[in-house]
């Protein structure tokens, strides 16, 4: 199969050529120069399940902002690489849900913010309702200390429904 030559000689994870978004331009609306906002993007990691068929998407994407002078660096939960049954059924629900969001300094690669995702799968009638459990931000000041940190929990009524968001500062 061509498809599957291309992949493996290409990229070893996705057994067929994906299209993907590399730059969005924009007209800011702004006259003179630098009214066209430019976002480049590049994508790593393609995820193809060969148990479920599918594509799985990307186990990272990075956003590059070079007006505002950032860079996003995106993670997400791609389970596809793990074979055991009993793994398998217990991760499966998180696929393609965000890991990690960091956001980097274009001029001096310092990182400004971080934020970690921990998800959990919850029954909801005959099938599995994923809900985000919680959420930890660190922001850094200027000299690349920590200077923030805010944790948001999430609770749940039986129906799935957000009952409760409590933030707090772990180094309180």
């Amino acid at each position: 199969c061509q498809a599957r030559k291309f992949a493996d000689y290409e990229n070893d994870y996705s057994v067929f050529p994906t299209h993907v978004v590399t730059a969005i331009e924009r007209d800011s609306g702004f006259g003179g120069e630098g009214d066209v906002l430019v976002r480049e993007y590049d994508y790593g990691d393609a995820s193809y399940d060969p148990v479920e068929t599918e594509m799985r998407g990307f186990r990272w994407v990075v956003e590059r902002d070079v007006g505002r002078g950032r860079r996003t660096e995106i993670e997400y939960e791609q389970p596809a690489d793990v074979y055991d049954e009993a793994q398998r059924a217990a991760v499966r629900y998180f696929k393609g849900k965000q890991r990690r969001v960091r956001v980097v300094d274009l001029a001096n690669n310092r990182t400004l913010s971080e934020t970690a995702f921990t998800w959990r799968a919850a029954p909801a009638g005959p099938r599995m309702q994923v809900n985000l459990q919680s959420r930890t931000t660190t922001a850094w000041g200027t000299a690349g200390t920590s200077w923030q940190t805010v944790q948001a929990n999430y609770t749940y009524d039986a129906y799935n429904n957000v009952t409760s968001v409590t933030e707090t500062d772990p180094q309180d």
